[in-house]
């Protein structure tokens, strides 16, 4: 019996500390950087993992900022890449630099 015993509040113990894990940073935050023109960034996390991505590039370069932006969205690179390590957008260097720099600044914001 006191080995039954023993051994059920060793998996209590056990169970205790796997679910006590910290949580990490959920919320919203938002940053800007300077591309070709002011570009800002919206980050949504969810225990410290990019859940949603909102890009303002709107003066940027139509042709190449604009849409370098709207492929980060649209294709989810951010998301997938859960920070700003991911290759930049081919003719759209400044802005895609612009977006990491804002993106940084923003997850360094949240404490993450």
């Amino acid at each position: 019996m006191k080995k039954f015993i023993a051994i059920a509040v060793v998996a209590m113990l056990t169970l205790t500390a796997c679910s006590s894990g910290s949580k990490g940073v959920s919320g919203t935050f938002t940053s800007t950087a300077r591309g070709m023109s002011e570009v800002k960034v919206t980050v949504t996390l969810e225990d410290s993992v990019i859940t949603a991505v909102e890009l303002d590039c709107s003066n940027e370069t139509p042709g190449f900022g604009v849409e370098a932006c709207q492929k980060l969205v649209e294709e989810n690179i951010i998301v997938n890449a859960n920070g700003s390590e991911f290759d930049n957008i081919a003719g759209s260097t400044i802005t895609t630099d612009a977006v990491k720099k804002a993106l940084d600044a923003a997850l360094t914001e949240s404490g993450r």
